[in-house]
């Protein structure tokens, strides 16, 4: 199962392609504030699925099947090359990484069918918070 898992997670949530396009399309700091909401849409597009995945995270991680890079590396590499938040840029990535693991978590508990017992995450309001987790954290510096 974990083998089918990292498979799905390889296949539809690396959007490196995806981002490297945009930067060369748009501003940096652009592209930075769509990561969060980049990610969410493949997890939504994936249905049950993705928010099976969110709950596998921590077991695909220690397996080293999850995705390669280390978010906090990239985005604090990515807030370097844009160079407004250099100083700050490991704490404001390890603040976009933590609040999009929550907004994941959140969505991965919410169950149409249980009238939203687990969480109130639908996949509009979990669309809706990562498009916003990036720059609710910029506000702060």
């Amino acid at each position: 199962m974990t083998d089918l898992f990292s498979s799905i997670v390889k296949l539809k949530l690396d959007v490196r392609e995806t981002i490297m396009s945009m930067t060369t399309e748009s501003k940096l700091i652009d592209t930075i504030k769509q990561i969060p909401y980049i990610y969410a849409k493949q997890m939504v597009a994936l249905g049950y699925t993705g928010q099976v995945l969110v709950s596998q995270m921590g077991h695909l991680q220690a397996t080293g099947k999850w995705l390669e890079d280390n978010p906090v590396a990239v985005l604090t590499n990515l807030l370097i090359q844009e160079g407004t938040h250099k100083e700050d840029a490991v704490e404001i990535a390890e603040k976009i990484t933590t609040n999009f693991r929550g907004a994941m978590f959140e969505y991965s508990l919410h169950r149409d069918k249980l009238e939203n017992q687990y969480s109130a995450y639908t996949p509009d309001v979990f669309l809706e918070k990562c498009s916003l987790i990036v720059e609710d954290i910029l506000k702060q510096y």
